[in-house]
């Protein structure tokens, strides 16, 4: 079993270089869900960062953000074409039944 010392300087290594599935580690076996979430915790603050710099660029060069924040916008932006896909399910069964077909044709 590997050491809490051992586990922290494994995080280290691959935040330094994040070319591997950490989770997937071998000999940390037993820290497998402690790993997904510091890889998902990690990626989180990574895109925070990435969408922070965008925005210092951004407004360096004079433009600016619009009133509706960027993280509301993908969300709106999901579910519209969650919506779109729906639509386009009903459409295909509409098609079918109006002529008989499977809608793949």
């Amino acid at each position: 079993m590997k050491t809490r010392e051992e586990l922290q300087n494994l995080k280290r290594q691959w935040g330094d270089d994040p070319c591997w599935d950490l989770e997937e580690t071998e000999g940390f076996e037993e820290y497998r869900d402690e790993l997904m979430s510091f890889v998902k915790n990690h990626r989180v603050t990574r895109r925070k960062e990435e969408m922070a710099e965008n925005e210092r660029a951004a407004n360096a060069f004079g433009v600016y953000r619009n009133s509706v924040d960027l993280d509301q916008f993908g969300g709106m932006l999901n579910a519209l074409l969650s919506r779109l896909d729906e639509m386009e399910e009903e459409l295909r069964r509409l098609r079918a039944r109006n002529c008989g077909c499977t809608g793949d044709e």
